[in-house]
């Protein structure tokens, strides 16, 4: 409701929108103006404290847009110490056979990247020799795969790739391969084929892939969770250490910076090692063997990497996921899949038959026989759609290669589906399948194994065979792998818990078909009458809502009352990945009405991969940001928020079209509108905030009316993380008053047309 005081702002403010709107009908001019005030970064603003450089020394915002990924045309990459960078080149030659470790230390180079237009971008950089074998180095003129992150900027916001010698990933076949993977929906890499002169020598080919990292994840529009590999420390050199015979296996965290930036992190990052552990440790050969009712995606992505003949990327040690905290799940990532699809038949035996080794039981026991069903039936394109597709990115690769590739494929599926599967027992026993399939003699004092307890909340440090288990009254304010203690050197693989069991309360019921309400954390009391469709919440303390969902919530009334007890946390999001006290996730909704009340949360309410139709939303008192929406598409007609402790509607990854966005009272911003958004607002009206609207990193955003009073700046746009550019605004009938001068970074681009 809102109340008598607000009823008169909005009167005030409708009636000096009104005149505004005649006054500018009558004396504006034909033609925009764009404004070009752009400010030096080096003066910056007090009122934006997180802009970092411009790209590129300001390169705007159209020509940015045309200089995509599969717009560059070549590379220029020069070391700053050459001598350096070919001394540890050569020594890596005389080593005969692995790249170790210890010649993969990082240089420092100057990558120039040149766009089709003629344009080309300059970003310091730091590069080490990418692979574990000497294919990727070619001996005759010195080229290797390559490991590459810019400390500045981006291309096509992707900070961090490899560049690959294209025999090391079978040439063209890599191509289709991401094409179609991707096109089944699978997490793959942005690829992409680009010519690369090293040290100002002959330019030679390479594949383009970006790392399995961040930015490839919120690409993706999946929200930044624990990443996962198998550990290689005793794969390669060191396999000697603990059992010459067989490589000793465990999952290892990729991002442990992420991991451990707060306490719920660590939390995700465990569960996330105990889910991929569980998998390991039970898989006593090369491959990993899983209940695949429990693992479904992980099936139909092993299958569909077998129907490629990727044996390699099957094994074991080349296996990489994404922890999906809001679904529980592991997601695979395609990666170093050496597909040998077009040199060979794929070899399959029937499951009825003899399995005489561990790569005929891991296809059996996982049922991919089921799982190549499944594929057949999704998929819902044909070869020519895989030719446009590369075509988009500028890739050319011959019609019949592509048709061949792609028919090869299918007929793999098809004689997967008949080969029937077999049956197998697992247990929840991870820690004595671990010893069992992989410890058997490994015993070394300078090696062991830790874990944390998340009943006692304490950290336990094994001998390597984890026959003997002692706590150690050592504060450990991250976690490592390996951490050094006492001159032992200590591996993490997470709790000891069994999987599956959780002490938190996790309350579910279903409002409408296919959509679920989940009290997360200490209980709140929730009401729904089915019957008028009205949902009521109040919150309890240290509680959230997760609604949640593969179905269509329809002219729904949800209403939540935040609790007055509730303290404010230190950290942004919760071990369950949450940031709003309530959040709608992955559902689809449709004429819905939301009203929200003095909570406390990161985000008062959070629409995560959210799409459809909203009313009305309506949001008071919120202690931090009142509406926070990422990664959706969505249409709302009317928004009303006030009084937040920061943003009042923060827009991250998102298409959004909204008829009437009224705020006051906001701390920070009215209206941020950042990572690579596409808005459109008809109107949108500011009362005294900080920044009536800031649009950030690669944005484009069309406002029809903007009116503002009392803030104390009217329009920031500026660049916030690297992997984006400069955005687009266009406001076309403008009347806002603040204190500071607009700030306008090198390359935003702003159009008023009044």
């Amino acid at each position: 409701m809102i109340n008598q005081q607000t009823k008169n702002k909005k009167i005030l403010f409708i009636s000096l929108l009104l005149g505004f709107f005649v006054f500018a009908n009558l004396s504006s001019s034909e033609e925009a103006i764009k404004y070009d005030n752009h400010t030096n970064f080096d003066i910056n603003s007090e009122l934006v404290s997180d802009a970092i450089d411009p790209l590129c020394n300001g390169i705007s915002y159209s020509q940015l847009s045309t200089n995509t990924l599969y717009r560059v045309s070549n590379m220029d990459i020069n070391f700053i110490n050459k001598a350096s960078w070919y001394e540890n080149l050569l020594s890596v030659i005389k080593d005969v056979d692995y790249i170790y470790e210890s010649r993969k230390k990082r240089f420092k180079a100057e990558v120039k990247v040149y766009y089709e237009d003629g344009s080309f971008c300059s970003f310091p950089s730091e590069i080490r020799i990418s692979g574990d074998h000497q294919d990727h180095i070619r001996k005759t003129n010195l080229a290797a795969s390559l490991d590459v992150h810019l400390k500045n900027g981006n291309i096509g916001n992707i900070v961090k790739f490899k560049l690959f010698l294209p025999e090391t990933r079978n040439n063209d076949i890599e191509l289709v391969a991401t094409s179609i993977m991707n096109k089944l929906g699978f997490l793959t890499p942005r690829t992409y084929k680009v010519n690369v002169s090293l040290n100002n020598q002959e330019k030679i080919e390479y594949i383009f892939q970006e790392k399995i990292v961040k930015e490839m994840i919120e690409h993706k529009q999946l929200r930044e969770s624990a990443l996962l590999e198998t550990s290689e420390d005793f794969f390669w050199e060191n396999r000697q250490l603990l059992n010459e015979n067989k490589p000793v296996l465990f999952a290892k965290l990729l991002n442990t910076n992420w991991v451990n930036r707060t306490p719920y992190n660590k939390q995700i990052g465990i569960e996330s090692l105990d889910e991929y552990n569980k998998i390991i440790f039970q898989s006593e050969g090369s491959y990993l063997i899983y209940d695949y009712i429990e693992n479904p995606k992980l099936q139909k992505f092993d299958t569909a990497i077998l129907a490629f003949d990727g044996h390699h990327g099957l094994a074991i040690h080349n296996r990489k996921f994404y922890y999906d905290k809001l679904r529980n799940e592991l997601i695979p990532i395609y990666y170093d899949i050496d597909s040998q699809i077009e040199n060979r038949d794929l070899y399959i035996k029937k499951c009825d038959e003899e399995l005489l080794n561990q790569y005929e039981k891991f296809i059996c026991i996982n049922n991919f026989a089921e799982g190549a069903i499944k594929l057949l039936r999704d998929i819902d394109f044909e070869s020519k759609d895989i030719k446009l597709d590369l075509e988009q990115k500028n890739i050319n690769i011959n019609d019949e290669y592509i048709e061949n590739v792609f028919n090869k494929f299918i007929e793999n599926l098809e004689n997967i589906s008949k080969i029937s599967s077999k049956d197998n027992t697992f247990t929840n026993q991870h820690i004595s399948n671990f010893k069992m399939n992989y410890l058997n003699n490994a015993l070394n004092s300078a090696i062991g194994f830790y874990f944390y307890n998340f009943d006692n909340k304490f950290f336990e440090f094994c001998t390597s065979n984890l026959d003997k288990c002692v706590q150690k009254n050592i504060e450990i304010a991250k976690i490592d792998s390996p951490l050094v203690v006492d001159d032992v050197s200590y591996y993490f693989l997470g709790s000891k818990k069994t999987i599956g069991n959780s002490s938190q309360e996790t309350k579910e019921v279903s409002i409408d078909k296919n959509v679920f309400i989940k009290n997360m954390g200490a209980s709140s009391k929730i009401f729904i009458d089915s019957k008028n469709k009205l949902v009521d919440i109040k919150l309890g303390k240290k509680s959230k809502i997760f609604i949640h969902g593969t179905g269509v919530l329809k002219s729904w009334n949800i209403n939540i009352v935040g609790n007055k007890d509730e303290v404010e946390d230190n950290f942004r999001q919760d071990s369950n990945l949450l940031t709003g006290c309530v959040t709608f996730f992955g559902i689809e909704i449709y004429d819905i009405e939301i009203s929200s009340k003095n909570n406390m949360c990161e985000d008062a309410i959070n629409l995560l991969n959210v799409k459809g139709f909203i009313r009305d939303i309506n949001i008071i008192n919120s202690h931090f940001d009142g509406l926070d929406i990422d990664f959706s598409n969505l249409e709302i007609q009317n928004i009303n928020i006030e009084n937040s402790g920061n943003d009042c509607l923060d827009i991250s990854s998102s298409i959004l079209e909204i008829d009437t966005f009224y705020s006051n009272n906001c701390v920070d911003k009215s209206l941020s509108i950042g990572e690579k958004s596409t808005v459109k607002i008809t109107t949108f009206e500011s009362l005294q905030s900080n920044i009536a609207v800031a649009v950030k990193d690669s944005s484009n955003v069309t406002i029809s009316n903007k009116l503002g009073i009392e803030n104390d700046m009217c329009i920031a746009m500026y660049r916030k993380k690297q992997e984006f550019g400069p955005s687009y605004l266009k406001i076309e009938n403008y009347l806002c008053d603040g204190k500071s001068e607009n700030f306008i970074q090198y390359g935003q681009e702003l159009v008023v047309d009044n």
